[in-house]
């Protein structure tokens, strides 16, 4: 049995929820990057990441107020301080389908603005991840870029949380964002079988991660 569109959408959901985690579960920020994201040259892939892209330049706008470019099927783009921030805490009581998860979290300071880079082109959006099957299981391991402005700790215990009829465990959440961009490596397992999951958090880049058109 394969992994539905629906699981994918919804465990991309669950990706951003737990992009919040700016480094692994025993603390520390070395997922900061400083005022300025910068990506440069790195190579572009078509949709399910198992070919480079060689059509034409492309043009890589963002949700952020910054742009970049496509050419020769590589990635360039750069990033200072996000024209649109808003309230972490209108994400952490958004409320919906993940509003049970959601309510287990804690943060501080309070008023900390955030921002996650999305970046879109005439081809679609863009995406760093890696995705794999075997069997009724899957994994799927994405980086998100997160733009806070100032330092903030986030908590969650662990615990199983039910989404879309799957059970996903996560272990301890209690980390660090620094002021500025921050890299999350988010890695996650599904059984489609036994309706289960498990996720894991690291900060920075990951390198089996590849910038790839579509999900």
């Amino acid at each position: 049995m394969k992994i539905t569109k629906k699981m994918m959408v919804s465990l991309l959901a669950l990706a951003l929820v737990f992009a919040f985690s700016g480094c692994d579960s025993s603390g520390g920020g070395d997922g900061g990057m400083g005022n300025t994201l910068s990506i440069s040259g790195e190579q572009v892939y078509n949709p399910g990441g198992a070919t480079v892209y060689s059509g034409p330049d492309l043009t890589v706008s963002s949700n952020v107020g910054f742009s970049g470019n496509i050419e020769d099927g590589k990635l360039t783009f750069s990033a200072g301080t996000p024209a649109y921030l808003q309230p972490l805490d209108n994400f952490l009581t958004s409320g919906g389908e993940f509003a049970s998860f959601l309510s287990y979290f804690s943060y501080s300071p309070g008023g900390t603005q955030y921002a996650n880079l999305q970046l879109t082109t005439s081809n679609g959006q863009l995406s760093k991840f890696a995705y794999s099957t075997s069997g009724t299981s899957a994994t799927q391991e994405m980086v998100w870029f997160i733009y806070v402005d100032r330092d903030c700790t986030i908590a969650r215990p662990a615990g199983t949380t039910s989404m879309s009829g799957y059970n996903v465990t996560n272990q301890d959440i209690n980390l660090n964002l620094k002021t500025g961009w921050n890299a999350v490596a988010i890695r996650y397992t599904i059984d489609n079988t036994a309706k289960t999951g498990t996720a894991n958090v690291s900060s920075g880049n990951s390198s089996s991660c590849k910038w790839t058109f579509g999900l």
